[in-house]
């Protein structure tokens, strides 16, 4: 009995430290083939979310963002978090440019809402997430 629960114990952790050290090399060669990509327009320096719970953030995280048009990938740092009430008043903190327009366009906070609903706004508020190119 003693002697197989121990057998099965050390077979789960060296298991465990196989799976792990698989992850840890996929992550490494996914992150080397990052390092080269650099923004090819804009500078987008704050991303915009809701404040919700389901994915929190720390200062120092790192985020993937894949260009749904090109499928190009930019690995970026969490710099800043910053929330506000709603997008109205998170617009009013930043430039057009630093959340993602152009300088010919119009920055309008109400083009959030084809993303985000009035209700879930109001509920949770929303998020600036400064970001840098890692």
């Amino acid at each position: 009995g003693e002697l197989f629960a121990a057998g099965e114990v050390a077979f789960i952790m060296a298991l465990g430290e196989i799976l792990e050290s698989l992850t840890i090399k996929k992550a490494r060669k996914s992150l080397k083939n990052l390092i080269d990509l650099t923004p090819t327009e804009g500078r987008k320096i704050i991303e915009m979310r809701l404040n919700d719970e389901k994915r929190p953030l720390n200062l120092g995280d790192l985020i993937l963002f894949i260009d749904n048009d090109t499928k190009k990938e930019a690995l970026v740092e969490v710099n800043e978090l910053s929330v506000y009430k709603n997008f109205y008043e998170l617009y009013l903190h930043y430039s057009k440019t630093d959340i993602g327009y152009r300088q010919d366009e119009t920055a309008n906070p109400e083009d959030m809402f084809q993303y985000y609903s009035q209700e879930a706004i109001e509920k949770w508020g929303v998020l600036a997430i400064g970001i840098n190119l890692f």
